[in-house]
């Protein structure tokens, strides 16, 4: 393996294998203060003045694995792995588990079942197709209060991730869809509840 830069913003700037290090140097290694990683051993180096190798250790170190929130940074063998666990929520899909799946949804039908009594949906993910060009319009029930608009391609499906709290007004409504016009599409979406 030769060396790979992998970025400015990066952590390690640069991956190698460690039979790449020639008299504490690898070759197009020669941005000082960059980090490396040999990934056959994960030992780090970090560049210096002279662009010899210099054992590099990370700013944070610890043994074994430490939780943080839905984040699991894990030691084990070496490797300073990050891992994400997961959403912090248990979330609920469609309307009893399944997509809402129709050929003509120009009325407000339900795409997600009602929250728990007394509380809100917090909507995570919108996943839609169509067979035809159209507009759909998610909404809140009965009040109307828009969530988003999507505009779709035929056959293109579409995923929303909304990057913010998508929390609807009202207690105990549903997510409602309606389409500018007829057609089949299939929509899946994910949310869960709180007050």
């Amino acid at each position: 393996m030769t060396l790979v830069y992998v970025g400015n913003n990066c952590s390690p700037n640069y991956t190698a294998l460690s039979t790449d290090i020639v008299s504490s140097k690898i070759s197009g290694a020669s941005n000082k203060g960059m980090t490396v990683l040999t990934v056959d051993d994960g030992a780090w180096y970090v560049i210096d003045e002279n662009i010899d190798l210099q054992p590099f250790a990370l700013a944070f170190s610890f043994a074994g694995t430490v939780n943080v929130g839905t984040i699991s940074l894990n030691q084990a063998g070496g490797n300073n792995g990050v891992v994400d666990k997961g959403a912090g929520w248990t979330s609920v899909y469609g309307v009893s588990g399944a997509a809402v799946v129709s050929a003509d949804i120009t009325t407000a039908t339900a795409v997600t079942g009602a929250p728990a009594s007394g509380q809100k949906l917090i909507i995570t993910d919108i996943l839609v197709s169509s067979d035809t060009d159209m507009n759909i319009l998610f909404e809140e029930e009965t009040s109307g209060t828009d969530l988003c608009k999507l505009f779709l391609k035929a056959g293109v499906p579409f995923h929303y991730v909304p990057r913010s709290k998508n929390k609807l007004a009202a207690a105990d409504k549903k997510l409602t869809a309606k389409s500018s016009v007829s057609g089949n599409v299939g929509i899946t979406v994910s949310y869960y509840s709180e007050a």
